[in-house]
């Protein structure tokens, strides 16, 4: 390598990352595929480009090595963007080498899915937070070298610790008790390929303070009084209950079914007497008709005569009716009366001269 080759060399590597990309953008225009990808070559080796760049820088190289028929390094390229920007699209106007890499890329990404991460709770001892970290989910094409912590401290400033991937869980100490994060996923050069949280939206982090020690409070004991002596009320004097006497007992449903039927019986044998007096009225007016001197009755006509017979049958059979239906009722009554005798209880009381029965019937 000569000097000047060198020297060209070093002034790339002096040039801003920024600056390099416009260069090869530039360069691809004017179809100068060599250049431009020197250009970006330099920019990928600049120390800490932000995430928008190292996006740019890759993109640009899949089109300028699928234009140039490198089909296998254009695919990786490709494949980088995908994994970084999982929504990432083509814009512009471009052969059909350069979109026969983006879409076989664009299949890649739905069988292995973009590079993912995610910030764990902190750990926390003693009042204090002790350990951040973070989880590495998905990396297929392992682009994550590092991963930055930035923190910061109420009243302080920002402080970066990057810390090398060794497994899927990366951490960094701490020693405060309450804090502001966030993380950025590095790959080589410590480029930025992801951010977990941001300074303008950190996540915060804060230990249960420690119990204070609360020195218990002793009482002076102070002489308790004698306690007054407990004096019994007397108990309540309960009324007394002669043992002649037994509490009222409730009519059962046989004694009241006997005299309800005694006395409907009753009701039903007055009526029978009723019409039998009636028919007896009825029957004097026939027999004591006036009669003549030849003993024929003239008070009468016999159309009257047959009509007064006809009533008293009548009176006469209702009479019938009711005296025996209220005998039958009456007869019934007293059936079930007896019956009802099981739940008699007669008792001894006192009288003048001597003693008496009582109960309930």
């Amino acid at each position: 390598m000569t000097t000047r080759t060198l020297l060209v060399l070093a002034l790339l590597a002096a040039v801003p990352a920024v600056a390099q990309v416009d260069k090869a953008e530039m360069a691809l225009r004017d179809l100068e595929y060599p250049a431009a990808l020197k250009a970006l070559d330099a920019a990928s080796k600049q120390v800490g480009n932000d995430r928008t760049t190292t996006l740019r820088i890759y993109e640009l190289q899949a089109i300028t090595l699928a234009t140039m028929g490198q089909d296998a390094k254009a695919l990786k390229a490709f494949q980088v963007v995908f994994s970084l920007s999982p929504e990432f699209k083509l814009t512009g106007n471009h052969p059909p080498r350069v979109t026969t890499a983006f879409y076989e890329a664009r299949g890649w990404l739905d069988q292995n899915k973009g590079l993912d991460a995610r910030q764990l709770p902190a750990v926390t001892k003693d009042g204090l937070v002790t350990q951040l970290k973070v989880e590495l989910l998905n990396d297929p094409l392992k682009l994550i070298k590092e991963v930055r912590f930035s923190v910061l401290v109420e009243g302080g400033k920002v402080t970066d610790v990057d810390v090398p991937v060794t497994g899927t869980t990366v951490s960094a100490p701490a020693s405060v008790q309450r804090l502001s994060w966030w993380a950025t996923l590095l790959g080589e050069k410590k480029a930025a390929l992801k951010e977990l949280s941001s300074a303008s939206s950190p996540r915060i982090e804060a230990a249960a303070p420690l119990p204070v020690a609360v020195k218990p409070k002793v009482e002076e004991l102070k002489p308790q009084p004698k306690p007054e002596p407990v004096v019994e009320a007397p108990a309540e004097k309960q009324p007394e209950i002669s043992a002649w006497e037994e509490p009222a007992k409730p009519m059962s449903g046989k004694r009241v079914a006997s005299i309800a039927l005694m006395g409907g019986g009753a009701a039903v044998a007055g009526l029978g007497i009723v019409f039998g007096a009636m028919s007896n009225g009825t029957k004097a007016k026939v027999t004591g008709a006036t009669t003549d001197s030849s003993g024929r009755v003239t008070g009468l006509t016999q159309k009257d005569a047959l009509a007064l017979d006809a009533q008293q049958r009548t009176e006469a059979s209702l009479a019938n009716v009711f005296i025996i239906s209220g005998a039958a009722l009456a007869a019934g009554g007293v059936t079930l009366l007896i019956l009802s005798l099981d739940d008699t209880r007669v008792s001894l009381v006192p009288a003048a001269g001597g003693v008496g029965l009582a109960g309930s019937f």
